[in-house]
């Protein structure tokens, strides 16, 4: 089963830059001042008790009593739980601002506002009664907490009365009760203080809990005792696969969803597997659970008759090359991009690996050095697909996946690509994942998903003859192919 990777990157992304940012501030801000706050009221309490004990003893109950009021929406349940939805508010903000910020070339383009962005509206109102809610439950004891602090006074007066009635003559207790007026201006700011280092732990307590959480994680597991596949070829038998939204709140999680069902073919070494079907039909996944990105619920996935879950993580790797749709840049220069498939390779196997990619054209344009900034940016989508594959080629493992690397790419994009993958394949073991049916036609074998089933598998012609679904998704292809806009309106043919 896997965790939702999305769901955890507003997660981690809060916890690196807020909640490490709050314990180091506690760290290196609040245990100081928390030292010098108890120093200074261990202090004054002294001095209340050396000036007179009764009065002393009064005052310290008073103030006892005001931290206890206070620390009393600190210590339940109930608060616990509000800290925690707090927290999971603002991931939840974090997430959906991102989202916005990406998506506002398309809100400007409908005259859309931030608040027609269902997912950040709602967050930002939840975020907004967690907040008031936690203010709500703490007003009560930080109302108890000020009228005691402030008016401790009024707790001491009886006894200055009663001790004076006691003794008419003695007018020190009087003067008695102006210092500890005058002390209690000392004091103030440290109680303040105690209660805001209480509050900033119970905050960082439910940090560090989500820190933990990630730390916990558990990577797969790899046996000491491994086995060597022997060859490449590919195989799934019974394979099932569900993965859950999880959150780093205790309470996040939800449901497993299934993606994969009993799932089971065979890929020769050198012969290539196209996939295909609509979004979520499980064809990502499969090539997720071949890498090793997740284990797989139930069934067996091998590579060269060797369970993959028995190979040893470097073989494993060594063996798997991998070319995403969602196209990795490091921020760095091309080079760098480029021989992230093989470290320590030369100029001279960056230059042939860029040259089988059809990534001529960007060496002359930029050159190997010259920086992509952060995620590629100075590229576009078609010249970082091709980088991509650059890197694939220069790794040169024997499995190759492909994740409907041409998706978004245009038609120059395209062909220069398709051009690249030719190259690729050669000897290869090939698994690629496609929305556009060009580029599997010539595949060994093919496979059509749906809802997680294979519904129909075989050669293109083969399911062309016997497949009426595959048959169909083809006739909606090369129909979408010929759509065009027609500009004579005198033709009665407006599109096709």
């Amino acid at each position: 089963m896997c965790i939702a990777q999305k769901e955890w990157e507003s997660c981690i992304h809060k916890c690196i830059h807020d909640n490490t940012d709050l314990i180091e501030l506690f760290i290196a801000h609040k245990i100081p001042d928390l030292v010098m706050t108890l120093t200074g009221a261990s202090v004054v309490f002294g001095l209340y008790l050396y000036a007179d004990w009764r009065l002393g003893l009064i005052c310290i109950l008073v103030y006892a009593a005001a931290l206890l009021a206070q620390f009393s929406m600190y210590g339940d349940q109930g608060a616990r739980e509000d800290i925690r939805g707090y927290f999971t508010a603002l991931e939840n903000i974090n997430s959906a601002s991102m989202e916005f910020a990406r998506g506002i070339p398309v809100f400007k383009m409908f005259s859309l506002s931030a608040l027609s962005f269902s997912s950040l509206k709602k967050s930002v109102l939840t975020y907004r009664d967690f907040a008031l809610g936690f203010a709500a439950r703490g007003r009560r004891g930080f109302i108890i907490f000020t009228i005691l602090v402030n008016f401790f006074v009024f707790f001491i007066f009886p006894a200055v009365i009663a001790i004076n009635a006691a003794h008419p003559g003695d007018a020190s207790i009087a003067l008695t009760a102006l210092l500890f007026t005058a002390l209690s201006n000392a004091i103030l700011p440290s109680l303040m203080n105690i209660m805001n280092i209480s509050s900033a732990m119970m905050t960082i307590s439910e940090g560090v809990e989500r820190i933990d959480r990630i730390f916990a994680a558990k990577p797969l597991e790899f046996p000491e005792k491994t086995a060597a596949p022997a060859g490449f070829a590919v195989a799934f038998e019974n394979v099932s696969f569900s993965c859950r939204r999880e959150s780093l709140s205790a309470a996040g999680d939800s449901a497993p969803r299934q993606i994969l069902r009993d799932i089971s073919f065979r890929v020769e070494e050198g012969k290539s597997l196209a996939i295909i079907g609509r979004s979520g039909s499980g064809k990502s996944s499969i090539l997720s659970l071949i890498a090793r990105f997740h284990d797989a619920d139930s069934g067996r996935i091998t590579i060269g008759g060797a369970d993959i879950r028995n190979i040893s993580e470097k073989d494993l790797m060594d063996s798997v090359s991998i070319a995403m749709q969602q196209t990795f840049m490091f921020q760095g220069t091309i080079r760098d991009n480029i021989i992230g498939g093989k470290t320590g390779a030369s100029d001279a196997e960056v230059l042939r690996a860029a040259h089988l990619a059809q990534c001529d054209d960007i060496i002359e344009k930029y050159g190997l050095d010259c920086p992509v900034g952060a995620g590629g940016e100075t590229l576009s989508g078609g010249e970082k697909q091709r980088i991509n594959i650059a890197r694939a080629i220069l790794k040169n493992a024997p499995v190759l996946l492909l994740d409907e690397v041409s998706s978004a790419l245009d038609a120059e994009n395209e062909r220069l690509l398709n051009r690249a993958l030719r190259e690729l394949k050669k000897n290869k073991t090939i698994i690629m994942a496609a929305h556009r049916l060009d580029c599997i036609r010539d595949a060994d074998q093919i496979i059509m998903l749906d809802r997680g089933e294979i519904m129909a598998r075989g050669e293109h012609q083969s399911l062309m003859a016997e497949s009426p679904e595959y048959r169909r998704l083809w006739e909606l292809y090369e129909t979408a192919g010929r759509w065009q806009l027609n500009s004579d309106r005198d033709s009665g043919d407006n599109s096709k």
